[in-house]
């Protein structure tokens, strides 16, 4: 079998700061990371993919380019579902490929709580100018520090504009949704008429038409929020098999509808019913019970 899948050339130090844990197996000796020997660590995405099933691929050999590695480990996935990691020993990606390393390009470290990012980022940039004698030219193309508090800000800044595409557009489907039912009401109040007068002249006031009609909004918008709701569900349901196929085969990922969502769904339903059902449920109350009784 065959894998695209992202390698790296680290040391023992990178696992344990990306919190990168060994499932299955050892991990690196001491020798291997001194000497730069040809084994690998596989994420648990390949390891599914390969060999079907994570401790199977202890002991495996797998080529990587023009050479060949034995698996001594396996270790957590990455949270994307599109890719799969491996890992080397650095000093054996510097020896079997040195024109793409000759020396390490990444570095991964922690700031001490509490100490400003911003500050930490500008003091690293002048450290490594200064280190390797750049000028301030050289430095803004060789050097790039990201923290992850910057990727987290953008992470939120993109959130943020979608979140806010999707409440402009959940608001115009509502606005319609709503304009919908208004006429479905006002098509209903019209086709009632006699009934309306029939209940009038027997004694119903105002309140009761409007409490009837009101009640017959709501219980529409509400049987559309039901099947909006199960519709949804059905379509993350099927999206969350594609994606746990991608993941491994037979990996299992469930959607969750919280009872938050639920409520906050009811409650715009119910709005929504009484927002645009109140002006034909007014329409209805206000209609001369005579004038009703004749109309045919």
């Amino acid at each position: 079998k065959s894998l695209e899948t992202s390698v790296a050339g680290v040391t023992s130090q990178f696992l344990e700061a990306m919190q990168i844990d060994i499932i299955f197996g050892d991990g690196f000796t001491e020798t291997d990371l001194d000497v730069g020997t040809n084994v690998i660590i596989i994420d648990k995405t390949a390891a599914r993919r390969l060999f079907e099933f994570e401790e199977n691929a202890l002991g495996q050999t797998i080529t990587y380019g023009k050479n060949s590695y034995s698996v001594v480990g396996v270790c957590t996935s990455s949270s994307s579902v599109m890719t799969s990691y491996a890992y080397v020993p650095v000093k054996t990606a510097i020896r079997l490929s040195p024109d793409h390393f000759d020396t390490p390009d990444i570095t991964t470290a922690f700031a001490r709580e509490g100490y400003d990012i911003e500050k930490l980022v500008a003091e690293t940039k002048e450290y490594l100018k200064n280190l390797f004698s750049m000028t301030d030219e050289q430095a803004q193309d060789y050097i790039y520090i990201m923290a992850m508090e910057e990727m987290i800000q953008e992470v939120d800044s993109f959130m943020g504009m979608f979140q806010a595409l999707m409440t402009a557009v959940a608001g115009i489907s509502l606005l319609v949704g709503g304009i919908g039912i208004m006429n479905m009401m006002l098509t209903n109040v019209t086709e009632r008429i006699r009934e309306i007068g029939l209940r009038k002249a027997l004694g119903a006031h105002k309140g009761n038409i409007i409490a009837q009609f009101l009640m017959e909004s709501i219980m529409l918008t509400l049987v559309g929020g039901v099947i909006g709701t199960l519709v949804g569900y059905g379509g993350a349901l099927a999206l969350a098999r594609f994606a746990g196929d991608l993941v491994s085969e037979g990996a299992t990922i469930v959607p969750v509808v919280s009872p938050l969502t639920a409520f906050l769904t009811a409650t715009i339903c119910v709005v929504i019913g009484v927002i645009f059902g109140l002006y034909p449920a007014s329409r209805a109350a206000n209609l001369d019970p005579v004038e009703s009784l004749r109309h045919q």
